[in-house]
Order: C-alpha cells, then sequence, then structure tokens
C-alpha cells in the first residue's frame, strides 16, 4: 500500500466483484451507482479486468430502463470520462459498447470536446 486510500490492483478486481453483485441484485439507483463507481475505479487504477466488467455491465442489452438511470448519474457526477476511457483502452468504441442510452450521454461529452 502507497498513500492512504490507495490500494494494490488485486483489491481492484475484488472491489469490482462486489460493485457488479450490487448492481445485479440492488435498486436502481443502487445500480446506477454501483456502475459509475466501477467505471471511476477502472480509469482511476487503469485496471483492464475493471474496464471490461463496466462495459459489460452497460451492454447494449442492458434494460431500458436501468440504462436511462445510469445516463442520469453519468451526468450528475460528470462521469463520461470515466465511461469513454473504459471502453477505449480495452478497445472498445464507447459509441456501440454501451446501451444506446448511455451512448447518448457519451456522445454529448465526446462532441463537446471536439469543439473546445
Amino acid at each position: 500500500m502507497g498513500k492512504e486510500g490507495d490500494f494494490g490492483y488485486e483489491y481492484c478486481d475484488l472491489l469490482v466483484a462486489k460493485l457488479e453483485a450490487l448492481f445485479m441484485i440492488g435498486s436502481l439507483d443502487l445500480k446506477a451507482v454501483a456502475v459509475t463507481a466501477a467505471a471511476h475505479l477502472g480509469r482511476t487504477y487503469n485496471r483492464y479486468h475493471v474496464m471490461d466488467r463496466v462495459v459489460e455491465m452497460c451492454r447494449p442489452s442492458l434494460e431500458e430502463t436501468i440504462a436511462r438511470r445510469v445516463g442520469i448519474e453519468i451526468l450528475a457526477e460528470d462521469a463520461a470520462t470515466d465511461f469513454i476511457r473504459c471502453a477505449e483502452v480495452i478497445g472498445k468504441d464507447p459509441l456501440t459498447a454501451y446501451h444506446h442510452a448511455i451512448a447518448s450521454v457519451v456522445r454529448s461529452h465526446i462532441t463537446q470536446f471536439e469543439f473546445e
């Protein structure tokens, strides 16, 4: 362990497994918070396994209601960069790897940076 609050890569895998479990059984709000936390964890630690799990949780076949709630959480937490990075680092296009409701939030963030 390094500085306080820092932990090893292996612990990231344990955390994402717990976040995935919450995503599977939690309420709509908890699902959105869990996957947003996982995206931040994956980007912060540059952990490919975590990023892969984020993309899988937000896959195109995700239930519409959940995807829309995740999109709201991404906007509320300004987390679009986390989701973009999770997809791109593992070689996925963030506009096609995620459910269309999530991709539309990410798309608007990408477009915003293209014009700045």
